[in-house]
């Protein structure tokens, strides 16, 4: 048997404040590099964030309403 330890990941599961990943030291996928797409000019004015449930879809759009503001 291995000695080795696996180091788990501070995973927030079942939140989706971008505000309480920012404020705390939590793991989270940081997608903010998808703003720029955003606002290109041949981007449609109401994009649809197609992803498997669970995926981060809330917290993208909180973490777009935390940059606008």
């Amino acid at each position: 048997m291995s000695k080795n330890k696996v180091k788990l990941l501070n995973n927030p599961y079942g939140q989706v404040s971008y505000e309480t990943f920012a404020a705390g030291k939590h793991t989270f996928a940081d997608k903010s590099g998808l703003t720029e797409s955003l606002e290109s000019e041949n981007m449609t004015p109401y994009p649809v964030l197609l992803r498997p449930r669970r995926f981060g879809k809330s917290t993208f759009v909180q973490m777009l309403k935390c940059l606008i503001t």
